[in-house]
């Protein structure tokens, strides 16, 4: 079992991929089955593994997001070129959306990022001009869309602040 960040970081390098959950995931490693559940949602950043999901991307020791198959995982500095020459549109964004391959939703995020924008899910649906129940779920296929390709990645966690601060 992982108990320490450094345990997970070593046996993600080791793996050079990971999950972090999934139960159609049988036989593949997850950090969810590697680890005890009393250790998850505690806030101490050395041994709550949603804490090293977070601290993993915003430190550049993996990579993280819905880039493995969709499902939400990590990919090692030692294999991401790999994964990225797999999963990455080989033609250019605009190319992909023309011939039908890429949504609208997902080529409108795409230009949100496109100046180097740093932007939470909350930012997204923010400029997007969308909610919960007009449009939120467009975008966060979106989102996942264009992480499946490996075009936008998880760069770590920023909380949503209410109107009142």
């Amino acid at each position: 079992m992982l108990k320490t960040y450094e345990d997970f970081l070593r046996r993600a390098d080791t793996l050079g991929f990971f999950f972090l959950s999934g139960k159609n995931l049988e036989g593949l490693p997850t950090l969810e089955r590697e680890t005890n559940p009393e250790q998850w949602h505690t806030g101490i950043p050395e041994t709550d593994p949603w804490q090293w999901k977070d601290r993993a991307a915003q430190e550049k020791k993996l990579a993280f997001g819905c880039i493995l198959g969709g499902n939400k995982g990590f990919v090692s500095k030692r294999m991401y070129s790999l994964f990225y020459m797999a999963c990455s549109p080989s033609d250019e964004l605009q190319d992909c959306y023309e011939d039908g391959e890429l949504s609208r939703s997902a080529m409108d995020l795409y230009q949100l990022f496109q100046d180097g924008a740093v932007l939470s899910t909350a930012d997204i649906h923010k400029k997007l001009g969308v909610t919960k129940k007009a449009g939120a779920s467009r975008a966060d296929s979106a989102l996942k869309e264009l992480q499946k390709r490996y075009i936008i990645t998880v760069c770590g966690n920023k909380r949503k602040v209410s109107a009142d601060g």
